[in-house]
């Protein structure tokens, strides 16, 4: 008895050590992209769509905003939360690049800590607080391997709209689960509130949210054969906020033509098997989900067959759910239509997914075998995770945070900024006048690139000139080719 608790210690010890490397790992993998919010920029739509609130006195920042917010969601879309969020904490209303960066670095920390947050409840799901390192480095150091998502981390009406939504949903399921814990009314109702505004971003983050909070009430109640009243009360509350989301007359106004509801299917599966295969295809995506099934053969629970076979079919659908409202919106039917923005959400979706799918595969396989052949399968399931995590160390270097760490290290972000900071600055300066901007920097991987076009109608360089009271902005070659405009730009329509 002595020995086997000797050895019970020495394995808990070996995976507290093993959860500080993987939080360890992961808050290093991710620090990179915080350190670049320090030099985020000012985008088109910071200075169009929430524009409103532009030299009010700060005791009137709110009205203008819900005054702005409805004018959106009756003409734009309906992204109410974000419509309200945008205009009121955008920091062009006092023209502050430190509070730009400080939003956008405060923003990114509150998404790793929400995450971290609904790790640690998972880990109290499985009975081993322990894990909440590993279950962090399973979602995030994947997510983070081949994409750097700028538009969301450095753009202040990304992070309003894609960032800000899961932030608040992902704290919506861990409130959730600490809830099933505690058996709090508090915790409920604080997760039905952050469920509720997670649907007021964009409807990808909202889709999201109401079918797993579906597939979770649908599940439990095949499992237990009796309906969970506080499972059906979080659906509720992410489809109101989706339901206000959906209705907006601004959604109906932007769409042209018909909806092609097959189109759409097709094309949201395609973007899903896409993404997939490049995900997989860098190895650390395939090392997380065999060391998520290495995990459901050790601490997993067996499900019942049918509540199983739904959750699974459930989990590895939610993917192709979640750019459903995009194509259909847009009438794309090409992964080439996806913006950074858009991947960022189905990665965060097919991450979470396809892993704990990967979870209760191990937990339902758990009875499966007897002890010393469950032990060999288990060997076997990690030391070909080692193999494929080894896989990725070659390509390590090209992997996205090294290349960001690279570019803060070697400067060329900072100069980024620095350059576009003086173009700014200098614009403000330059109130009445025709403006020719000659250079544009160089932008380089870390950076979300300010692009100027040519002509004074181009959307950025409208609402530039509108922001600083510039009478025009051009580029040298709509200069030297059509000359220097003589009075004010009209904008071509900014699609966003």
């Amino acid at each position: 008895m002595d020995e086997r608790m000797k050895r019970l210690n020495n394995s808990g010890r070996i995976v507290s050590l093993l959860n500080l490397l993987a939080l360890a790992l992961t808050a290093a993998a991710y620090a990179p992209f915080v350190f670049s919010a320090r030099y985020a920029l000012f985008h088109g739509d910071d200075f169009s769509l929430s524009c409103a609130t532009f030299g009010s006195p700060v005791a009137n920042l709110l009205a203008e905003a819900m005054k702005n917010a409805w004018l959106l969601y009756t003409t734009w879309q309906g992204t109410w939360l974000s419509n309200i969020l945008s205009p009121l904490l955008n920091p062009l209303n006092w023209y502050s690049f430190s509070l730009l960066r400080l939003l956008m670095m405060g923003c990114m920390i509150a998404g790793f800590v929400s995450l971290c947050v609904l790790c640690r409840e998972l880990g109290y799901c499985l009975g081993k607080k322990k894990y909440m390192g590993i279950l962090t480095a399973l979602f995030l150091l994947p997510m983070l391997y081949s994409r750097t998502y700028t538009e969301v981390y450095l753009w202040h009406v990304g992070s309003m709209a894609y960032l800000v939504p899961l932030t608040l949903q992902i704290l919506g399921f861990a409130f959730l689960l600490r809830m099933l814990r505690k058996d709090s009314k508090a915790l409920l109702v604080l997760a039905c509130v952050f469920l509720f505004l997670s649907g007021g971003g964009v409807l990808l983050i909202g889709g999201l949210g109401a079918w797993l909070t579906l597939l979770l009430f649908l599940v439990d109640w095949l499992e237990k054969r009796k309906p969970d009243k506080r499972f059906a009360l979080c659906f509720l509350a992410v489809f109101a906020g989706d339901l206000a989301n959906v209705l907006a007359p601004g959604n109906y106004v932007k769409a042209s033509g018909e909806l092609h509801i097959v189109k759409a299917i097709s094309g949201a599966l395609t973007a899903v098997m896409y993404e997939a295969g490049f995900q997989l295809s860098h190895f650390l995506f395939a090392a997380a989900l065999l060391c998520a099934l290495l995990l459901g053969l050790g601490l997993g629970k067996k499900l019942r067959r049918e509540s199983f076979a739904l959750a699974v079919c459930g989990l590895l659908l939610t993917p192709v759910v979640v750019p459903f409202p995009l194509m259909l919106g847009y009438d794309f039917s090409s992964v080439n239509f996806i913006s950074d923005r858009g991947w960022f959400v189905i990665d965060s979706a097919i991450f979470f997914c396809f892993l704990t799918a990967a979870f209760l595969l191990g937990g339902q396989c758990r009875g499966m075998f007897e002890e010393r052949t469950g032990k060999a399968v288990k060997r076997t399931v990690a030391s070909a995770a080692a193999v494929l995590f080894l896989l990725c160390l070659p390509a390590a270097k090209t992997s996205a945070p090294i290349q960001v760490a690279e570019n803060l290290r070697n400067g060329k972000i900072q100069a980024y900024a620095a350059e576009w900071h003086e173009i700014f600055d200098m614009l403000s300066m330059r109130p009445g006048e025709n403006v020719v901007v000659e250079v544009q920097p160089d932008s380089c991987v870390g950076v979300f690139a300010v692009t100027l076009g040519a002509s004074p109608d181009h959307a950025m360089n409208y609402h530039l000139a509108r922001y600083f009271g510039n009478a025009s902005i051009v580029d040298a070659w709509y200069a030297n080719t059509y000359g220097v405009p003589n009075s004010g730009p009209g904008a071509e329509e900014d699609v966003g």
